[in-house]
This record gives structure tokens, sequence and C-alpha cells, in this order.
């Protein structure tokens, strides 16, 4: 008996999901070179601004993916940001977010502060 006649169709759903993984984890994007990992600031403001410090990073660069058309988050409804505000400090921390450019160590430091804060939409 051939070895294709026996896999099953969720094999090789379970195969085709563990190498899309592995791809996906073999992929760096915007990584600083020194591994420089950026560390919460001690100064945060507990009363950070959503609509003055938050929403101009997000308008500028997450929107543009993450409007619900191209990317299933979409953050331009507030819910959704709340609700993965802690995903997102973590991939704007690791710089592997947003894809299609970079944020600075403030913006990064701004929305770690916000999320450590409470994410609130101020």
């Amino acid at each position: 008996m051939k070895l294709a006649s026996k896999i099953g169709c969720k094999e090789i759903l379970y195969l085709s999901f563990l190498a899309v993984l592995f791809f996906l984890n073999a992929c760096e994007t915007n990584v600083i070179d020194d591994d420089t990992a950026i560390i919460d600031s001690p100064d945060c403001n507990p009363e950070i601004s959503f609509q003055e410090s938050i929403q101009p990073i997000i308008t500028n660069s997450c929107i543009k993916c993450h409007n619900g058309t191209v990317h299933p988050l979409n953050f331009e409804n507030l819910t959704v940001l709340q609700n993965n505000a802690g995903t997102i400090k973590a991939v704007t921390q690791n710089r592997t977010m947003p894809l299609n450019g970079r944020l600075t160590d403030e913006q990064i430091k701004t929305i770690a502060c916000w999320v450590d804060n409470g994410a609130k939409i101020n």
C-alpha cells in the first residue's frame, strides 16, 4: 500500500499547519540587529491620552492592515483594540509589527505605558 493512501485529510492539514508555523517562526521582520529589548519606562505617565498619544500611532502605522479587510482584527473598533492591547504591546516591543514600517523606541514605550495603565480609551 502506498504511503499517500495511508495519510488522511486530517494528517495533511496538520502537516500543512506545522509547515506554516515553522515558516512563520523562521521569519524575522523589523528586528534590531543588536537585539536590544525595549524596557518599560519607570517614568510612564499613568494618564497617557489615547486620543493624543496612541490613536495617531495606530492610525499611521496599523490601520492600513488592521482595518478588518487585510487582517481580521479591525483596530478602528476600539473594543477590538483594547481586547488586543497586550498582544499589541508584545508585537511592537519585539518589533514584529508593524510589518511595513517601523515604530520609534518612544512610540513603543508609549504603547507599553498605555497598555500597562489599562489601555484606557481617553
